[in-house]
């Protein structure tokens, strides 16, 4: 059942949840998916939405973009939670310069 789960989850933002003010929540999603695939975890639903371009994410939850605007805010709102992460991975390699070359890796 997994593999028609993509499909079902972009029909269902597509349908339901257009536009920024009408994302669903990411529990209710996966109170909607484990209706069909009682076994989901909350990871692997959120690994099958984020194979599915189309389905934007911001604080509110998942939505499919109306306007130009909302496809920016997705972009800013995954970029700010990214950044720490790039950060974070910095300061580690930084605290073992013996294992790099003077030189750090992106990923």
């Amino acid at each position: 059942m997994k593999d028609i789960l993509p499909g079902l989850i972009l029909s269902h933002i597509g349908g339901h949840h257009r536009g920024m003010e009408n994302a669903i929540k990411r529990r209710d999603l996966l109170r909607m998916c484990r209706s069909i695939e009682p076994e989901i975890t909350d990871r692997e639903m959120r690994k099958i939405v984020e194979g599915i371009p189309r389905v934007c994410t911001c604080e509110r939850g998942y939505y499919v973009a109306v306007k130009p605007d909302e496809v920016k805010h997705s972009s800013r709102y995954l970029r700010k939670k990214a950044y720490p992460l790039f950060d974070r991975a910095n300061r580690i390699e930084g605290a073992y310069p013996e294992f790099f070359n003077g030189q750090m890796e992106l990923f």
